[in-house]
């Protein structure tokens, strides 16, 4: 007997709303399980080392300026400019802290492709030459034994400290080590003179047996530090680097307003006291405000360090075993 038509309409009905349900169902749960998969966005890694420009960056953070501005930031710390440097080109990080050295170094080996996003400070007496009492200047550094970072800014300094005394580097012996293992050596009077940095040169500053006899400050605006980004996430993440930009500034701003409270939290980290943290911000570097970052960035700007840094390898290359990788005819 055949089913009256309604009835049969009725079941056709009835189908057709459970396959709608069914249907639902599985686009719900394909929804669902498609937002479980999507990708979380990864935090930005940025390498940085012991520096007083580079603290502002930990300042911010603290004073939740990273927070504000929507933006998840990681500073993996290194106790060496060398050992940063050494993680970005391996990829472990997306970025580092540095000095124009240390980005034109990184281009030089073409493993990765640092762009600079930011200009931190110049360096105006930070970066230095200490020797022993009886060394007065870089003339007096003639065979003695000088400690140094390798691939660092330590090398421009030094070959430029050189090249004002008419020394080259056969006139010197030089020990390569971190800058607590130099830092150690000089201490035990095996190593003659060391190029350091603060906080490490801040040690020096009341030790009889040692005076500063070259500095930044003799090579004005030759050393800028800076955060370099690799070249593809830089471009990724323009505005996300943007807002790092506008929450270290706030940083410094805030180090302006509020000296005491600023220097509380950034001394300590550094195991510096108020008075060394900001002899080292006031005497040693200039911080660069937002105002003059586009100057500073704009490529024939970096383009003139970069001319000095050519001159540098040169100098270097005379010496095979110290000429940096890929520097010389």
């Amino acid at each position: 007997m055949t089913p009256p038509s309604n009835l049969r309409r009725s079941g056709t009905v009835r189908l057709a709303a459970l396959a709608v349900v069914v249907g639902s169902g599985v686009l719900m749960l394909w929804s669902i399980s498609d937002q479980r998969v999507a990708p979380r966005p990864q935090p930005l890694r940025i390498g940085i080392n012991p520096w007083p420009g580079y603290e502002f960056a930990f300042l911010a953070e603290k004073l939740g300026y990273f927070a504000d501005e929507g933006i998840d930031i990681r500073l993996v710390e290194f106790q060496s400019l060398g050992d940063s440097q050494l993680a970005f080109e391996r990829g472990q990080t997306d970025g580092l802290f540095c000095s124009t050295h240390e980005l034109f170094e990184i281009e030089r080996r073409d493993r990765r492709h640092p762009m600079p996003v930011l200009i931190c400070d110049t360096s105006d007496g930070g970066d230095v030459i200490i020797g022993r009492a009886d060394i007065h200047s870089v003339s007096d550094l003639r065979g003695r034994r000088i400690g140094y970072e390798p691939r660092t800014v330590n090398e421009y300094l030094l070959a430029r400290a050189l090249q004002q005394a008419g020394l080259t580097v056969a006139d010197i012996e030089l020990v390569p080590g971190s800058q607590d293992q130099i830092a150690t050596l000089f201490n035990e009077r095996q190593l003659d003179a060391i190029v350091t940095y603060p906080p490490v040169s801040l040690d020096y500053a009341e030790v009889v047996d040692a005076r500063v006899v070259f500095s930044s400050r003799d090579i004005p605006s030759e050393i800028v530090d800076l955060l370099v980004i690799e070249q593809g996430i830089a471009a990724a993440n323009s505005v996300k680097l943007e807002a790092f930009r506008r929450a270290f500034d706030r940083a410094v701003q805030f180090h302006e307003d509020h000296p005491d409270v600023a220097l509380t939290m950034l001394a300590g980290r550094l195991g510096l006291s108020h008075e060394e943290f900001h002899r080292a911000l006031v005497e040693d570097i200039r911080l660069v405000r937002a105002t003059d970052q586009s100057d500073m960035l704009d490529a024939s700007f970096i383009n003139g360090l970069r001319t000095h840094k050519q001159s540098v390898d040169q100098f270097f290359s005379a010496n095979s075993s110290l000429a940096p990788e890929g520097a010389g005819p």
